[in-house]
């Protein structure tokens, strides 16, 4: 056996492909068969959960700006975050 770490790709809840890099795994080296330990099943069983979501960890400035921002606009923190990448990707997109 062979641990290794590797970029694993599933389907979510939503019917969506996913791939999720560095899940830890066990390659047997005759077969090539793949083994999950327990935290790996764990974070794949959760992202399958999750759907269409993402995670962001933010440092607690970059957060309370955020906030203020939301505050502001009368938006909640994730419709906030939602506007600011929409924007920001569509601007990246016009370049």
């Amino acid at each position: 056996m062979i641990t290794k770490a590797i970029d694993y790709e599933i389907i979510d809840a939503l019917n969506n492909k996913v791939i999720i890099p560095g899940i830890e795994v066990d390659i047997c080296d005759t077969c090539g068969e793949k083994f999950f330990g327990y935290e790996a099943a764990v974070k794949l069983e959760e992202i399958k959960k999750k759907g269409n979501r993402v995670t962001l960890y933010l440092n607690p400035e970059l957060q309370k700006q955020i906030k203020n921002l939301a505050e502001k606009h009368e938006r909640s923190f994730n419709e906030e975050v939602n506007f600011l990448l929409e924007t920001t990707l569509s601007e990246g997109l016009r370049c």
